[in-house]
């Protein structure tokens, strides 16, 4: 099946302007076409030779195909210059179906043309105040921006153009260039076209996310009520609980996070928090932040209420009960109901804390050890709940019988560690997990202000 490969134009004989005086055109054909008609166009695509060869008789292998060589010259009497773009079509005249035509710079002896860029090593790259901006981003901000467009070759030519919402304008033509971008939700399209002396245009284009619609808030709008009452002094209150209420911006998507100087926090999708106010002058920050839904970008506000320096908390009469709830402490003799009750809770603890040494000591546990804390467990959840029904245990005590036990676990677990000459590491493991969970339970009780939990004593 006839073929043509590999078409290639030069030049030599150059003057003294550069130019050359004759310029040849070449390719490889197979060996089933006897002669080959030859044509050369310039840049203008303007004919400027034609002739009949006949191809060489010396038989070369083209990547693993026969070929021979085909080779046309003819002097150069129409200016055509080193590094000009010329088109050559080899077609034999046996066959006019075997044809091969292609577009070639004309390279010269001892002037070798550099390539045409390659139109995937153009790229735009976007900044603004001097900081690069992704268009993967979800959002723009309005304002001025700089684009830049890399791995352009020297002497290019270089337009830009913005499209927005279908309305395109020309920019600087300029690398880089400069552009202001409106607010609004219009699309909006960036293009550059990049023209190498010589070589065939080289078109890229990016998308510019949205934008902000223009009516953002620029700062976070909240007001303040205690017992349903609105604030309008923020000094020289009195002491109780407070709610502070976001009341812009507000929509659906919006989260807000309220912080207090303590450090306790609050985020979500609730526009209202509480807080508690301290009397004697004490006084308290809270910073609220709003990450808007949308393009706008967040915002935020602080408010610091501060109470009187006489300012007592109101007595609070409390309804009589027939059970009050007892306090940090055992208000029960020995032996009564709720004695009986505490003993079962602490075995069922003591239990726990056995099993949860040996777990950790013989691991990895079988499944009946792993069970066996499991229902351990449930028995002092369970044993717990009845205490507390039936005792009315203070939330306060029930946390230090948790943080009692697994702080006990955690304890007994480096003990068995150390016991074993520090070769179960294991239990290190096990100290960590119940380590964490009395810390917490701690840190729980602090903030209730419970009595400080001791180990050594029974809680």
């Amino acid at each position: 099946m006839c073929e043509f490969f590999d078409i290639q134009a030069s030049g030599d004989a150059l003057n003294a302007q550069g130019i050359p005086g004759s310029i040849t055109a070449s390719g490889q054909v197979t060996l089933d076409c006897g002669s080959v008609i030859v044509q050369v166009f310039d840049n203008s695509n303007n004919l400027v030779f034609e002739t009949t060869v006949q191809p060489g008789a010396n038989i070369s292998d083209f990547n693993g195909t026969p070929t021979r060589l085909v080779i046309a010259s003819f002097d150069n009497g129409h200016d055509i210059q080193c590094g000009d773009r010329v088109t050559v079509t080899l077609t034999c005249a046996s066959d006019p179906t075997c044809t091969l035509t292609a577009t070639v710079a004309l390279v010269c002896k001892d002037d070798p043309v550099q390539p045409c860029p390659d139109a995937n090593a153009i790229s735009i790259i976007l900044t603004s105040n001097g900081v690069v901006v992704s268009p993967g981003v979800p959002c723009f901000s309005s304002g001025a921006y700089s684009a830049e467009a890399t791995g352009v070759p020297a002497g290019s030519q270089i337009f830009w153009t913005l499209d927005l919402g279908g309305t395109a304008s020309s920019l600087p033509a300029t690398n880089p260039t400069t552009f202001s971008l409106p607010a609004g939700t219009a699309p909006a399209s960036l293009s550059v076209v990049v023209i190498t002396p010589n070589c065939p245009p080289i078109a890229r284009s990016i998308g510019l996310p949205d934008r902000e619609e223009g009516n953002c808030s620029t700062q976070a709008v909240f007001e303040v009520r205690k017992d349903g009452q609105l604030v309008t002094a923020t000094t020289g209150l009195a002491s109780g609980t407070y709610q502070v209420t976001v009341t812009s911006p507000v929509a659906s998507g919006n989260i807000y996070n309220f912080q207090d100087a303590n450090g306790s926090f609050q985020v979500g999708s609730g526009v209202t928090a509480n807080y508690t106010l301290m009397g004697n002058g004490a006084s308290l920050t809270i910073l609220v932040t709003v990450d808007v839904n949308g393009c706008c970008p967040a915002v935020s506000g602080t408010v610091t209420l501060s109470s009187a320096d006489d300012a007592e908390d109101p007595p609070v009469e409390e309804p009589p009960v027939e059970n009050p709830p007892t306090n940090d402490d055992d208000d029960w003799e020995w032996p009564s109901l709720c004695g009986w009750l505490y003993l079962l809770l602490m075995l069922a603890v003591l239990a726990f804390i056995g099993l949860w040494i040996a777990s950790f000591t013989l691991f990895p546990a079988s499944t009946a050890l792993w069970v066996a804390l499991g229902i351990a467990l449930v028995a002092v959840v369970a044993a717990l709940a009845v205490y507390t029904w039936v005792c009315n245990v203070s939330w306060c005590r029930r946390m230090r019988i948790l943080g009692w036990m697994f702080g006990w676990c955690a304890l007994g677990c480096v003990i068995a560690w150390v016991v074993s000459w520090f070769t179960l590491w294991f239990l290190l493991i096990g100290a960590l997990i119940a380590g964490v969970i009395a810390l917490i339970i701690g840190l729980m009780m602090a903030r209730r202000n419970c009595d400080f939990l001791d180990l050594f004593a029974w809680p």
